[in-house]
């Protein structure tokens, strides 16, 4: 994947969890964001199941998808 994001040297593992630290950020601001700026009339719910490690087991545990729409 780094190889093919152009960087031929590789990345380090120091480097990729300052990346993900950097990022974790963003998507903190993302999540907690307010959504009051407008109305959603529309609110189509979705789910899918994928598996995730909780402590030693790996499970199915469902993933919900809200998609607001605006007009």
């Amino acid at each position: 994947l780094v190889a093919a994001l152009g960087v031929q040297s590789g990345i380090s593992k120091s480097e990729v969890s300052r990346i993900c630290a950097g990022l974790d950020v963003e998507v903190a601001a993302f999540r907690e964001r307010t959504l009051n700026h407008t109305t959603f009339p529309y609110i189509f719910l979705d789910a899918t199941y994928c598996k995730v490690r909780v402590g030693p087991h790996v499970v199915s545990q469902a993933m919900v998808v809200a998609t607001g729409v605006s007009i």
